[in-house]
């Protein structure tokens, strides 16, 4: 039975292996859940961590995020470089002009140390301390000596002294350090005097602000420019446009050098944003001055400023950010806090009212990180998780989504999932979108995604948006597209892709040119079975075939039948049920597994007793269950671990695992069981090594309810190790 466009139809899987994953139902989708075994980072949560009750899989990890207008981008701990949202001067630095909703990799460097997203164009910082800049260039913003537009980095001179870097949307700043001297530098567009160079000529390189060697920080806003400087014990210096008193000297004057603005020192940094400028101090107070018109000050007016007055009477501020018309900042005990424009929703309390004193974003109390942007914001947690909110419509939220976000969603992955599939060491979903993403461990190239390095969070597959199912083995995936044809990927060294091959393969390749698959089933023995909509059953990888044990490259029909309705295979046997109701098996038999009353090993399918009203059935590695119509569920096979529910020994034919008619939807791992109640209940039992069965710790011989925040479940589908579940949202 196909997947339809509900995400709660049908779950496919192979054999998975040593994982949990749950999809939790969303308007239009899923939340993806995970937990059970993560050495290889299977779960997707970023970490290597097991997991032994279900674990909201919420994005992509950023060490730091930085918003510009429309886009924004973000650091890794790997040294991986990301930008998402919209493209159209190229500043997502990926090569191409088109937007992304959703984060895509600058270049395949790992030396990124640093980097600032502007309106228009991006700068970074790689060890050992080279400057690289993408982007738009009208005013030479980016520095290379051109007006060129770049869609990828390219380095600004050869200097490897840059410690910072600072963009907006015409002009870029930076600092460099040599043997303790730190100066500053300035380019790209001048006419209000924003380079601090003395003089309103626009710079297509990087020059040098005045002699002075003590710049401590250093920041670009609109139209000018501010820094802290040693001098006095760090003071603050500000210069260019004035019309605001965004420089906070009392005067609305432009100045095209530095000057120092009051007489205070102890300033840690200085933030400049559109017409309005905040400041951080040693005491922990933060201050505000310039346009006030939305609030953005932050003293409970919206009267303009000219020198600096400090917001609140709080002195446990840790970092103060501006946006365009807004302003953001975190305080010591982890809560963030904005104010000012509200209008897309950029201070993330929820609404989109205008706020003139801060106002705290969420009840979180972890927040490591903030940025304000243009017209949205994003921040970091401690753990890890990169959250953003405000103005979506090119992307810049980074959800997958173009919906403006009045609260904080997360950033690095689709949020809404039509399904997922856990293998042996590696997890695939299809996201509302019908896109595919992996995650999890790649030595055969089971990802797809072009190389054979692990990853602890989802990655795409491809570009395409045509997915509708997936299903994942030991070492290699396959799924089903729209158009009904089907395409594999991974290790294929028993022909278990199907392409008439055993050549591993890194990315998708087509099985076939037929267009008429109906589901597929991966294995974690090499082995893949896949059924068509003319109800013929076709198998091909290690030990399948008619009549004998061998190894297929292209699929092979099992008989000649056309009734075949669903099919589940772990590579070692394989079961499958008829359209008129019966049940049948073959392959091996060693501990029961066939059902047939022996152990011994069928080569062509076998039917279990003469019953038709069989519904569904799933096998694990040693053990089978399938509901009947009535609603009773029956288990064979090994019982070593308790997977059979009886809580007896192994059974070498079905038994009924107890007394109730209101089972459903059975799914089996390679030690445990699950399966679904009318009641939308859901139950596990057997192994519980990487706590596969939903509970912290030990064994269950007997079905035992699976206890999460959620209680209604729609679909369940398990693992060697692992579950996967759709619960109701």
């Amino acid at each position: 039975m196909k997947q339809s466009d509900r995400c709660y139809r049908d779950v496919y899987h192979g054999a998975r292996m040593l994982l949990v994953v749950v999809l939790a139902l969303l308007t239009g989708g899923c939340e993806l859940f995970a937990f059970g075994r993560n050495t290889s980072g299977e779960l997707g949560d970023g970490t290597t961590t097991n997991r032994s009750i279900p674990t909201l899989i919420q994005g992509s990890s950023f060490d730091l995020v930085s918003g510009g207008g429309t886009h924004s981008c973000g650091l890794r701990s790997d040294g991986t470089a990301w930008c998402w949202g919209e493209n159209n001067y190229g500043q997502l630095g990926d090569g191409t002009t088109v937007d992304k909703t959703l984060p895509v990799q600058v270049g395949t460097e790992t030396d990124w140390i640093a980097i600032e997203a502007s309106a228009f164009h991006t700068c970074g910082l790689r060890d050992p301390g080279t400057l690289w800049c993408w982007g738009g260039n009208n005013f030479g913003q980016i520095g290379d000596g051109t007006t060129a537009l770049r869609t990828a980095p390219v380095q600004i001179g050869t200097a490897t002294d840059w410690v910072q870097v600072s963009s907006v949307e015409n002009h870029t700043c930076g600092r460099r350090s040599s043997l303790g001297n730190f100066t500053a530098w300035c380019w790209g567009h001048n006419s209000n005097g924003e380079l601090g160079i003395g003089n309103t000529t626009q710079q297509l390189t990087p020059l040098q602000v005045g002699s002075e060697t003590d710049w401590l920080e250093l920041r670009a806003g609109l139209n000018h420019t501010c820094g802290v400087r040693a001098l006095g014990f760090s003071r603050i210096w500000c210069w260019g446009g004035n019309l605001n008193s965004e420089l906070g000297d009392g005067t609305t004057i432009q100045r095209n050098s530095p000057v120092q603005i009051g007489s205070d020192n102890g300033w840690l940094y200085v933030s400049p944003g559109n017409f309005h400028t905040c400041a951080h101090r040693v005491d922990g107070a933060i201050f505000c001055w310039g346009n006030n018109s939305s609030g953005q000050v932050g003293d409970g007016t919206n009267t303009k400023r000219s020198t600096p007055v400090q917001v609140g009477t709080a002195t446990d501020w840790a970092e103060v950010e501006t946006g365009s018309n807004h302003t953001c900042a975190r305080r010591t005990n982890g809560t963030a806090w904005c104010w000012g424009m509200n209008f897309f929703g950029q201070l993330g309390d929820g609404t989109a009212v205008a706020r003139n004193t801060p106002t705290k974003v969420n009840d979180a109390t972890n927040w490591a990180g903030i940025n304000a942007a243009a017209l949205h914001s994003c921040g970091v947690r401690g753990d890890g998780s990169t959250w953003c909110w405000g103005d979506n419509d090119k992307g810049g939220v980074g959800d997958g989504t173009t919906v403006q976000r009045n609260a904080p969603v997360n950033v690095g992955q689709p949020i809404d999932w039509r399904t997922a599939t856990a293998g042996f060491r590696n997890t695939c979903a299809v996201a509302l979108d019908r896109s595919l993403w992996c995650t999890g461990s790649n030595a055969q190239g089971q990802l797809g995604n072009g190389t054979t390095a692990d990853s602890s969070t989802f990655v795409r597959v491809g570009s395409d948006n045509d997915w509708d199912t997936v299903a994942s083995g030991f070492d290699h995936t396959c799924a089903i597209r729209t158009d009904d044809t089907l395409w594999c990927w991974g290790d294929n060294s028993a022909g278990q892709l199907g392409d008439g091959t055993t050549t591993q393969r890194l990315t998708p390749v087509q099985v076939g040119g037929d267009a008429d698959w109906q589901s597929v089933s991966a294995s974690f023995f090499d082995h893949t079975c896949a059924t068509r909509t003319g109800g013929t059953l076709w198998c091909w990888g290690t030990n399948v075939g008619p009549g004998g044990v061998s190894s297929y490259s292209t699929p092979t029909q099992i008989g000649s039948d056309t009734d075949w309705r669903q099919v589940s295979n772990t590579g070692l046997y394989v079961c499958a049920t008829r359209t008129g109701g019966t049940l049948w098996c073959w392959g091996a038999n060693d501990q029961g597994q066939l059902g047939d009353g022996t152990t011994d090993f069928n080569l062509t399918p076998t039917q279990v007793g003469t019953a038709t009203d069989w519904n569904k059935v799933s096998t694990g590695t040693g053990h089978a269950c399938a509901t009947r119509t009535n609603g009773t569920l029956w288990c064979w096979g090994s019982n070593a671990s308790g997977q059979l529910g009886t809580g007896g020994g192994s059974e070498l034919s079905p038994v009924l695992v107890n007394p109730a008619t209101d089972w459903k939807n059975p799914d089996l791992g390679a030690l445990h069981t699950c399966a679904l109640r009318l009641d939308n209940s859901l139950w596990c039992w057997g192994s519980n090594v990487y706590g596969q069965v939903g509970v912290a710790s030990g064994p269950t011989l007997i079905p035992r309810e699976v206890g999460t925040a959620r209680s209604m479940w729609i679909e369940v589908s398990a693992g060697g190790g692992h579950t996967i579940a759709l619960p109701f949202e």
